[in-house]
């Protein structure tokens, strides 16, 4: 990972970024000028090249680019615009998995715009101690390709200070989508909750719909996650801290009420 945060002496920022494991690698090159062309306009642009196994059913290849411009509102408030195209193949599947799975098979293309509005109050965007970040995105794929969805995200993170260093990290997720141009929605552009980033000591997506004859996470068409986190220094000299958290949350498919079985 190799991170440049004042390119050119203007804020601008660059990161190569490479990850190889057994089940998941990626490539990520990343550009972003927070006053492009001397402007009040971010931009930014990226491309990447990523593989992933899902359990023991199947492997996903995907590369893509992706092109963002934002502008700051005020202190607090921000708007962005993003446009991907994302090449993606599945491959690899395995020979016992159900149909859900099997007809992932081949190529898929996504071309989609999102939007996002954000609020972001924090004291300090790598360590905050007080404040919060609020945003909600929605994103429409089918203009080009054979996907097709609308999919909408709520985050909401809230930071409380105790004594010394230490905070309170409360956060709650939602997210749902449906499909969209009659176009279909595959497996990975769905919600997987569980997992280091969603619901700590739980495997990928475990709480949210599993393939009923091999128990995989095949993602969810809504979700809700919520976090509780007490972040607490161990070494104040070498910015090392430790955290007891609090997680809760799951997925459901869109035939599924919201909320049931939380």
């Amino acid at each position: 990972d190799i991170t440049q945060t004042n390119l050119f002496g203007g804020g601008q920022y660059v990161k190569v970024k490479g990850d190889l494991g057994t089940r998941i690698s990626n490539f990520e090159l990343a550009y972003r000028d927070p006053y492009f062309l001397d402007s009040t306009y971010l931009f930014g642009a990226s491309l990447y090249k990523n593989t992933r196994q899902y359990q023991s059913e199947y492997k996903r290849k995907s590369k893509g680019a992706e092109l963002m411009v934002g502008k700051e509102l005020s202190e607090y408030w921000g708007i962005s615009a993003s446009y991907n195209l994302d090449f993606t193949t599945i491959y690899d599947v395995a020979w016992n998995a159900t149909y859900s799975v099997q007809s992932q098979a081949g190529d898929w293309t996504t071309s989609a715009v999102s939007f996002a509005i954000t609020r972001d109050s924090r004291d300090n965007v790598r360590d905050p101690l007080s404040g919060s970040r609020n945003q909600y995105s929605v994103a429409l794929a089918g203009l080009g390709g054979n996907v097709g969805y609308l999919k909408n995200y709520v985050d909401s993170s809230w930071y409380f200070p105790l004594f010394e260093e230490s905070t309170i990290h409360i956060r709650g997720r939602a997210g749902w989508l449906s499909g969209a141009f009659g176009k279909e929605v595959p497996l990975y552009h769905k919600f997987y909750v569980g997992g280091l980033d969603t619901i700590r000591g739980l495997d990928y997506g475990e709480a949210g719909p599993k393939d009923p004859i091999t128990g995989d996470a095949i993602g969810a068409d809504k979700m809700v996650i919520g976090n509780i986190e007490y972040i607490f220094p161990i070494l104040n000299e070498l910015k090392v801290k430790g955290v007891a958290f609090f997680d809760v949350g799951r997925g459901w498919t869109s035939d599924q009420k919201f909320g049931t079985d939380l």
